[in-house]
């Protein structure tokens, strides 16, 4: 059975027009991986909030990249209604993708993030699925001074939010993000 892994975004250009470094470092070992495992590859990043003039979807434009690269197996998904992690995730486990071929196998980020990412797995999808899943880090994809301060901040506000009603969560995650473009600091990159 063909078993297809997620691989995570992480950063546009500053403009929005194209990604950025960050998320090219997780391309490059998800190209890798489909190399090594004939993984289908999944995408599913949205359309940033923070960029009105973005042209497509980030999960277009890495498909695009790794298309360019000779990946022949990507998906693209296209129902993340939140630009962050958790809709990824969301859109990458929804029953209803008829785009993922075979089992949902593995999720490809930075050993930092997916710290995070295996909390989320486990609070929206159970245990068991956490246990099931290959958990493909991006050595490369090393921490940047932000983001030693914002992860820990980002992880704690989900812990201490899961519990809440996914609209409840999601209105203090926009109210929080929304403080800090205010303030000058992007939270995504």
């Amino acid at each position: 059975m063909l078993k297809s892994a997620l691989a995570l975004g992480q950063d546009l250009k500053e403009e929005g027009t194209d990604i950025g470094p960050r998320t090219i470092i997780r391309l490059e070992r998800a190209l890798s991986h489909w190399r090594d495992t004939g993984e289908q590859i999944v995408v599913a990043a949205g359309m940033s909030p923070r960029h009105p003039d973005q042209p497509c979807l980030m999960a277009d434009m890495m498909h695009d990249w790794l298309v360019e690269q000779g990946c022949t197996r990507v998906a693209v998904l296209r129902n993340a209604t939140l630009f962050n992690t958790e809709g990824e995730l969301k859109a990458f486990f929804s029953p209803t993708n008829d785009v993922i071929v075979g089992c949902r196998s593995s999720i490809i980020s930075a050993p930092w993030h997916l710290v995070r990412v295996r909390d989320q797995v486990k609070a929206f999808f159970g245990r068991e699925i956490v246990k099931d899943l290959k958990w493909i880090d991006v050595p490369l994809n090393v921490m940047s001074r932000k983001d030693r301060i914002l992860e820990p901040i980002k992880r704690l506000f989900f812990l201490s939010t899961k519990h809440l009603p996914d609209e409840t969560r999601h209105r203090l995650w926009h109210s929080g993000i929304q403080t800090l473009n205010r303030v000058g600091i992007n939270s995504s990159y």
